[in-house]
């Protein structure tokens, strides 16, 4: 057998990359002597600013007892998207390289990742991978596999690693160690609605307010400070949010919402990517994305991570990626150490692009699905971590934090606030929707029939609520059934006299098998 080009590299030297420390990058070297855009003569140039925000959601998919059957899409979030970021951003901090970014990863992935059976399974989860992986490497040394058996070895030096960073250096805390970035200043959170359902599609304006309350105090508690950015699900808005989220605390908005789409920029000369505008005025800006980068990142044929080099998301039968992106070179083995150089030289490229877009006088405002880092793009961490260190070494270009931008920058101009629906239809659906509002009505009206319910009778109408919003972000109709069964059967515990036993029982099952925001109070509803 033909041995693979990239066999003689030692492994700890590929791990060195994928930890995104590689002084010996070419295109980190060219970065040092004055590479593309880095202004290293000539006169000093007011910096453009560019601000980061990372956005992340996972179903409520918590799965009560022993077995972490149905959690398994949110341990591999976990494992090659959000422990690799959080790796990453803590890395930097260390180094001294400031990495100022916003953060919105949803209150209900927060409240799953700070479950301690969620964490137990993604432990049992993560041993179960490691073992399937040493049985498979076995196989493989056994059949003289050179080119797999390396992958094999380095993929059992990365998980590993992850086990490493969620035991020791994490504490198996995710969300303690989010606090420490936000705390340290380097983190900016930016909370959405409890359970991620769009806006528009809430129909009471009393159980909009509880999914955005919910959502600001979910956010302040993992946190440790109230957040001022809002990220509305699905770029989905409606007018009637702004006042509701200033009372929660928000003094922006980030999105492509109708009514910032360029249209009346264009007409007064503004440049709409870089220019906000007032929701209300003086008191809630909207902060344009922009759209301009979406084919480096989100187009399947020119985005990075479509690139010949990187790894295929495409599994085997084992359930591992064992080659390369691309037609042209179809079963192509996975180079980690040529993909891991590569994704330094896209983030020079992509810093590069940064820099020809911005001034000194707006806001280059940068959207990344963290899923895409690592899940979709598994050097994408890296790449992360390679573009922030640019950045930081730019005198052309300075990371900033939105609300911090927006302190010192004032937008001019208010923006219509017309609803931006981007909601499924269809007859189903519909159906669903008048469900959950009949079930919004109902638990609305007990709430202030009921306001000063106490011990049994009051966490059952929490769990009634709790039910309600697990529902209206269900994302199958099975789900969304299950969830307004059960918070009907509750609304109707709640008008029983006296809770019988099988009423207990019922209501102490479900608090086990949903139990998201335990801080939850039933009367935000009313």
């Amino acid at each position: 057998m033909t041995k693979p080009a990239y066999a003689g590299y030692p492994i700890h030297e590929v791990k060195f990359i994928s930890a995104g420390i590689n002084p010996n990058s070419p295109a980190l070297q060219r970065r040092g002597r004055g590479g593309r855009g880095h202004h290293t003569t000539g006169t000093p140039m007011q910096p453009g600013n560019v601000a980061l925000i990372l956005h992340a959601h996972h179903p409520y998919v918590r799965a009560a007892g022993r077995s972490y059957a149905g959690e398994e899409s949110l341990h591999a979030l976990i494992a090659s998207s959000l422990i690799p970021t959080l790796g990453a951003l803590h890395d930097l901090h260390e180094q001294g390289a400031t990495p100022r970014v916003g953060l919105a990863w949803s209150p209900m992935l927060l409240e799953q990742l700070a479950d301690p059976v969620v964490q137990k399974h993604f432990s049992f989860w993560l041993d179960d991978w490691l073992a399937r992986l040493d049985q498979t490497g076995a196989l493989l040394s056994h059949e003289h596999e050179s080119a797999r058996a390396y992958l094999i070895r380095y993929y059992r030096e990365w998980g590993q690693g992850i086990r490493h960073s969620f035991d020791q250096r994490f504490g198996r805390n995710l969300v303690g160690a989010l606090r420490v970035l936000c705390e340290a200043g380097v983190v900016e959170p930016i909370f959405s609605t409890a359970t991620d359902v769009p806006c528009g599609q809430i129909s009471r304006v009393g159980t909009l307010r509880a999914q955005i309350e919910l959502g600001a105090l979910a956010v302040t508690r993992w946190c440790g400070g109230q957040p001022q950015g809002f990220w509305p699900p699905a770029q989905d808005y409606s007018p009637n949010t702004a006042a509701l989220l200033v009372d929660a605390g928000a003094t922006y908005v980030v999105g492509n919402l109708d009514g910032i789409d360029g249209t009346e920029a264009r007409a007064t000369g503004i440049d709409a990517r870089a220019t906000g505008g007032w929701l209300l005025e003086n008191r809630l800006a909207a902060l344009r994305y922009d759209q301009g980068l979406a084919p480096y990142l989100d187009d399947p044929a020119l985005a990075y991570s479509g690139d010949p080099l990187y790894r295929s998301p495409a599994t085997g039968a084992d359930g591992l990626a064992w080659f390369r992106n691309g037609l042209a070179a179809p079963n192509e083995p996975y180079d980690p150490f040529d993909a891991l150089l590569r994704a330094h030289e896209h983030a020079e490229h992509f810093a590069d692009v940064l820099a020809a877009r911005t001034n000194s006088a707006a806001l280059e405002l940068v959207v990344l699905d963290t899923a895409l880092l690592g899940a979709d793009w598994f050097e994408g961490p890296t790449w992360l971590q390679a573009l922030v260190r640019m950045l930081a070494a730019r005198s052309d270009l300075a990371l900033t934090l939105p609300a911090d931008w927006l302190r010192a920058n004032r937008p001019k101009r208010m923006v219509d606030q017309a609803a931006n629906r981007r909601h499924p239809t269809g007859e189903q659906r519909s159906s669903l929707r008048r469900t959950l509002h009949s079930a919004e009505n109902r638990l609305a009206a007990l709430a202030r029939r009921l306001p000063d319910a106490e011990s049994e009778r009051e966490r059952v109408l929490q769990q009634a609520a709790r039910e309600l919003l697990l529902a209206q972000a269900g994302t199958t109709p099975h789900e969304i059934t299950k969830h307004l069964a059960r918070c009907d059967q509750l609304c109707a515990i709640a008008e029983h006299p006296t809770l019988s036993d099988t009423d207990l029982t019922t209501l102490e099952t479900w608090e086990e098998e949903d139990n998201p925001f335990a801080y939850l109070n039933y009367r935000m509803f009313a």
